[in-house]
């Protein structure tokens, strides 16, 4: 990061710590989310990230971690939003 840093790039570290992930995908979840045609990838990773499962096809509480790099950086920027949100638009439908 402070090699982007020196050259005037204003960067911050993700915030990590156990449980964050899991965390940050339910924030993630919980909120209207706009994609445009153009952003096929990002597109492909919504179609495809999932929990994973064991042997008898239960979720296992744990993304599967391929098709998430567009999810992570969605994930890192919401996480820095989400302490100045004063309230968060669910999803209709959405439990938690």
């Amino acid at each position: 990061m402070d090699e982007i840093r020196s050259y005037g790039v204003n960067i911050t570290g993700a915030v990590k710590g156990q449980g964050s992930v899991n965390q940050g995908i339910q924030f993630v979840q919980e909120q209207v989310c706009s994609v445009t045609k153009r952003s096929v990838n990002t597109i492909k990773e919504y179609r495809n990230y999932m929990w994973d499962t064991d042997k008898l096809g239960k979720s296992l509480n744990v993304p599967i971690d391929i098709w998430n790099h567009s999810m992570d950086a969605i994930r890192y920027a919401l996480d820095r939003t989400k302490k100045s949100m004063s309230f968060g638009v669910k999803r209709p439908g959405y439990k938690n």
